[in-house]
């Protein structure tokens, strides 16, 4: 793990580090469903289609158009009918030094290319937000969702996912919290790290005062009965 930031708070240590294993945010519950196509690099969601037309094509027919037709349809024309039915949007990706994606593009020619979609069926939707219309407001707020998706898959590929662990200082070493959490993805994980450690460590403070103030309501409850129980 490299620690990247050290941050002393309240009598402790919160280090900040890389997180080395980070879970693939494709594994999650999500919105949209990320097809790539890429000869080298495993992108995305797990897929049969053997390139972007097939996938176009696929999408139509599930929704019930008929194959004859799309025969002589070229990209354009099926991307144009995949959106009466889906919200969709292209996925690009920067291969140099390193992989980042977005669904805008990059200003690279060179090491930069289109690499798939990231989609969403109309259905899903009416039935994710509850209803009949997917008006042009729902429609900019699911592709919202859908970029934020990508980004964090991005930060998944850039390696910009984090954790901490927190450690006592002599200040405080008889508290115990020695917690820690990792899977914090970009730079609002860095700030939820900082949020979170903080509160686990107040947590923790808070608890020890309680046992103390228990404890000393023990002793002086004990001292007072070895006072009294015996006097006449």
């Amino acid at each position: 793990m490299d620690t990247i930031e050290t941050i002393e708070y309240k009598g402790f240590r919160i280090n900040i580090s890389i997180d080395d294993n980070p879970v693939n945010p494709r594994q999650w519950d999500n919105l949209g469903i990320m097809t790539c196509f890429h000869r080298s690099y495993g992108l995305g969601d797990e897929h049969d289609y053997s390139d972007p037309e097939q996938l176009l094509v696929s999408l139509l027919e599930n929704c019930g158009y008929d194959y004859e037709k799309l025969e002589g349809y070229d990209m354009v024309d099926l991307l144009r009918e995949v959106e009466k039915d889906y919200i969709i949007l292209p996925l690009f990706l920067y291969d140099h030094s390193g992989l980042t994606m977005n669904t805008a593009g990059f200003a690279c020619p060179w090491d930069s290319r289109q690499v798939g979609f990231i989609y969403v069926p109309l259905t899903t939707v009416r039935e994710e937000y509850g209803v009949k219309r997917v008006s042009k407001k729902l429609r900019e707020k699911v592709k919202k969702v859908l970029r934020g998706e990508v980004a964090i898959f991005d930060d998944f590929l850039r390696g910009n996912v984090y954790g901490y662990d927190i450690e006592p200082t002599a200040r405080n070493r008889g508290i115990s919290c020695n917690g820690g959490c990792w899977g914090y993805y970009g730079e609002d994980g860095l700030d939820w790290i900082k949020k979170d450690a903080k509160a686990e460590i107040d947590h923790a403070i808070e608890r020890y005062k309680k046992e103390v103030i228990k404890q000393h309501k023990e002793r002086k409850l004990t001292a007072l009965f070895l006072r009294t129980c015996w006097a006449d």
